[in-house]
């Protein structure tokens, strides 16, 4: 019997510790395939996004293909809208004679039900699916209620032939055809997504890409190296993508780009659609953003060349942190047990990560008050215009460091 290759093996420790307990039927994709695209869809109409996929040029079709996995709980009312939608994919094909994979899972159980589970059982798939032809591929993520660039196609087949482990593809919500308070509201949105990423890297800390479940990619082999993706409702991206980063080979393309659909949505109690219902019902505003006095702290202890754990205690805002968050200062504690004085800078920014970045930016914010989106913006990156003009700077800025 031949050995198995290193995807094969992780393929089955993956199975025997993560995969997610629903059975389809496998995918049989070609030999050629070098990425795999999962959408996952719960009452979309696919039309949305395979047009825009069907202006992709392609060199070779069978060298990518999409997995669109129809899903719900059990028992809601959309069972016979998806299956028929199954159906219907089954029969379609695509102008660029790409190949279109349908599947359905309608029988989820309703206290797991979400994007995160139905995420992880379509690249649970593409895993499989890899595996079977013992390539080493990229599973890519995406939405049904977005568009995509003409080149998106070709860039991820190239993307998928260099060592990269992850990748952040760069997105831009379409403002034509909005009503002018939507516009307003996605404009504030995505500026503070910016911002926010853009802080980050402003102080120096490697974990600050954008975490948009519907434009992040990861290879096979590290898919399941990390666990595969989580079961979470929401949010499931941002952690997702905060255990992929660190293992390396993680970049930004800004060769294709990902367009997501500026809608409002009560389906999760975070993301695009769920800022755009808050500030619609006057429950939030993206006027004022984080205090750049925040991202000052954090570069001042980042980019400290001595940085120890003797030196990071006598800072009065790290100390208050760790008192305040006792589970933190714990794992912390367990943390310096380990370390030794001439690593300790490079693992003390593995452990944190960017869900204890975010506690102490929250932690921050408590005493430090937001400041209005100009003065921010200008402050902190020299940004001093208009909010349009101001978000096209960002996403320029965020294009130029994603020249990949």
């Amino acid at each position: 019997m031949a050995k198995a290759s290193n995807l094969q093996s992780l393929q089955v420790f993956y199975h025997q510790r993560f995969a997610a307990e629903y059975s389809l039927e496998p995918l049989e994709i070609s030999p050629a395939t070098k990425a795999l695209i999962v959408v996952p869809a719960y009452n979309e109409n696919p039309d949305y996004l395979i047009k825009s996929i069907e202006q992709c040029a392609l060199t070779n079709p069978n060298e990518i293909a999409l997995l669109w996995l129809v899903n719900q709980a059990e028992g809601e009312e959309h069972y016979d809208f998806h299956k028929k939608q199954f159906r219907d994919l089954e029969q379609r094909q695509l102008a660029n004679e790409m190949k279109i994979y349908p599947s359905a899972v309608l029988d989820l159980k309703p206290k797991q039900a979400g994007v995160g589970l139905a995420r992880k059982i379509g690249m649970d798939l593409a895993l499989d699916a890899f595996g079977a032809i013992d390539f080493d591929g990229l599973i890519v993520c995406l939405d049904g209620d977005c568009q995509v660039s003409n080149n998106y196609l070709q860039s991820l087949i190239e993307l998928a032939q260099t060592p990269l482990k992850g990748l952040a593809i760069h997105f831009e919500h379409p403002l034509d055809g909005l009503s002018e308070t939507d516009q307003e509201y996605i404009i504030k949105y995505e500026t503070w997504l910016r911002y926010y990423s853009q802080a980050l890297e402003w102080a120096g800390l490697p974990w600050y890409h954008h975490t948009v479940g519907s434009s992040m990619a990861c290879r096979a082999s590290t898919y399941a190296q990390i666990g595969g993706m989580n079961r979470r409702k929401a949010g499931e991206d941002f952690y997702f993508l905060h255990k992929l980063m660190p293992q390396g080979n993680f970049v930004s393309t800004a060769n294709a780009v990902v367009y997501p659909q500026a809608r409002i949505s009560e389906r999760v109690p975070f993301g695009t659609g769920r800022a755009m219902l808050e500030m619609k019902i006057g429950n939030k505003d993206f006027l004022n953003l984080y205090n750049p006095l925040i991202f000052k702290i954090l570069k001042d202890i980042i980019s400290n060349e001595n940085l120890s754990a003797e030196k990071l205690v006598e800072n009065a805002y790290w100390l208050d942190f760790m008192k305040e968050h006792l589970k933190i200062e714990s794992s912390y504690q367990a943390l310096l047990k380990r370390l030794n004085t001439s690593n300790f800078p490079s693992q003390f920014l593995l452990w944190f990560d960017g869900f204890k970045v975010l506690k102490f930016v929250h932690h921050l914010q408590s005493t430090i008050p937001d400041l209005p989106a100009k003065e921010a913006l200008e402050d902190l990156l020299g940004i001093c215009d208009d909010p349009l003009p101001a978000l096209i700077e960002l996403r320029q800025r965020d294009r130029n460091r994603g020249r990949t």
